[in-house]
């Protein structure tokens, strides 16, 4: 049986009601089916929400996550990442430090840079399993430093910014190098990239099926093709901001961690990685299914 005190949280107190109608495949509204098994009942289907609505069918994204073979976690561009961490600083007083976890509860917890993340607990082995449902990551965290999230907390409202998706015409076995990773991340966060929906996978593996582009001024270019191509295969490449973020006097932004400027630090690509070399926490791209 769900808990679903426990799971009461993030989704299922998030509200689709705003996203644009979409159909998959079969003809079905992809809206209603999304709202059936994330705005109630059946938080393991946590990959099948949509973060944002979207006046047209282009979900833009950013931060582009590897979980293996065909399975790829993004987060939204259009989250405000910084103003939701101020926002749970002001209130984690009000989250206390538990031992009796139950898998599908809403916490906070610390990553390996001692950065405070929401996420959601769905497995309890020698450590803590969460997920954390504004990256798509997914950390140990040793029993005594999670906090729980109290039920009527308004951190709950805040829908989740990751999501998880399948491409298109890829083989559910793909398999990149660490090179060709490198370089499709490179790409992914030096460009503007887009997703469109085309249908929902409703397996264990739960997700959506999208066609993933990088737009272009004159046109668009399939990302789920050039994979296919092994256009990332080449040799290490490095890609430059293509748009400086503008302060408010008019001068570009400079990072405070690679000190490059056009960038804040919590977009830094080189601290992203920087992280995930640390060995506090092993990070870990298992299934995402709850143990119930």
């Amino acid at each position: 049986m769900l808990d679903h005190t426990g799971c009461s949280n993030f989704y299922t107190r998030a509200s689709l009601a705003g996203v644009t109608p979409l159909r998959g495949r079969d003809g079905n509204p992809i809206g209603d089916v999304l709202c059936r098994k994330t705005g109630f009942k059946v938080p393991s289907y946590k990959e099948c929400f949509l973060p944002v609505a979207s006046s047209d069918d282009k979900f833009y994204i950013t931060n582009l996550l590897i979980e293996g073979g065909n399975a790829f976690y993004a987060v939204s561009a259009d989250a405000d990442l910084g103003e939701i961490r101020d926002k749970i600083h002001r209130m984690k007083h009000k989250c206390k430090r538990i031992f009796n976890i139950g898998t599908s509860q809403g916490v906070l917890v610390y990553d390996e840079m001692n950065e405070l993340h929401r996420g959601v607990v769905f497995e309890r082995l020698e450590k803590v399993r969460v997920y954390l449902i504004d990256s798509g990551r997914t950390i140990d965290v040793p029993y005594g430093e999670v906090l729980a999230i109290p039920n009527r907390n308004w951190i709950r409202a805040i829908g989740p910014c990751a999501f998880r998706f399948f491409v298109d015409g890829l083989p559910e076995d793909f398999a990149m190098t660490e090179d060709e990773k490198n370089n499709l991340n490179d790409y992914i966060r030096s460009k503007t990239v887009y997703i469109k929906i085309l249908s929902t996978k409703d397996d264990e593996d739960a997700g959506f099926i999208v066609s993933l582009h990088k737009e272009g001024e004159d046109q668009d270019e399939d990302i789920g093709k050039l994979l296919l191509e092994g256009k990332f295969k080449e040799e290490k490449r490095r890609f430059t901001y293509t748009a400086f973020e503008i302060a408010s006097d008019g001068q570009p932004i400079t990072c405070h961690y690679c000190k490059t400027e056009g960038h804040r630090m919590e977009k830094c690509w080189q601290r992203k990685m920087d992280m995930l070399d640390l060995p506090r926490h092993p990070v870990v791209y298992g299934s995402r299914k709850f143990k119930h």
